[in-house]
């Protein structure tokens, strides 16, 4: 394993790494405030919402970088989040178990590279507000605890893409498709064989 795979591996198993911005360097008293440690919330039979995720977020460190979630809303970090991530797993969809239905089960070499392309995606895109960027970040590491917010993203983005016309590919469409059977991870894999 090379050593950039075992820094990439060190962080994905929660160790604190340094993923933001360079706005992040300096003597000890010019750097941020860490953020954080937020634990997966833990809903009955419920899937994990927006409202939730607010709620877990509902922290001093949070409320005043987001103004309460008013100044940034919680839906548009995740929709920045999920857009950062798509690229990412489509270039890794061909190597997904097919019989492992859920993303947090698959192998960790995938989950790592998946990251780290995500990672640099969203060190790159383009947002006009740097806070929003480094409220970003510091939402990833307050959950780098088994990294669940990421594997919280990959999941819903599989399973939007799993409900959608496989006739279709499923780069960043948001258009309503007609519902169907949910297509399965191999099928996802294949989705250019389904003519």
């Amino acid at each position: 394993m090379s050593n950039q795979e075992q820094q990439a591996l060190l962080g994905w198993q929660g160790q604190r790494t340094q993923i933001g911005t360079s706005g992040d360097q300096g003597s000890s008293s010019e750097r941020r405030q860490q953020p954080p440690l937020i634990k997966k919330p833990k809903q009955a039979k419920q899937n994990l919402t927006y409202r939730i995720l607010q709620d877990a977020f509902d922290v001093d460190y949070y409320n005043s970088k987001t103004e309460g979630w008013e100044h940034i809303k919680m839906a548009a970090a995740i929709k920045v989040l999920k857009n950062c991530c798509e690229q990412p797993i489509q270039n890794y969809l061909s190597e997904f178990e097919p019989q492992i239905k859920r993303f947090s089960d698959q192998s960790e070499r995938l989950k790592i590279k998946i990251y780290n392309e995500f990672i640099q995606n969203l060190k790159t895109t383009e947002l006009k507000n740097e806070t929003f960027r480094e409220v970003l970040f510091d939402m990833l590491e307050s959950t780098r605890e088994k990294r669940w917010l990421f594997v919280w993203l990959v999941g819903q983005i599989v399973k939007n893409w799993q409900r959608k016309d496989p006739g279709s590919p499923p780069e960043g469409s948001t258009a309503p498709m007609k519902r169907r059977d949910p297509l399965g991870i191999n099928e996802l894999i294949n989705h250019e064989n389904l003519d």
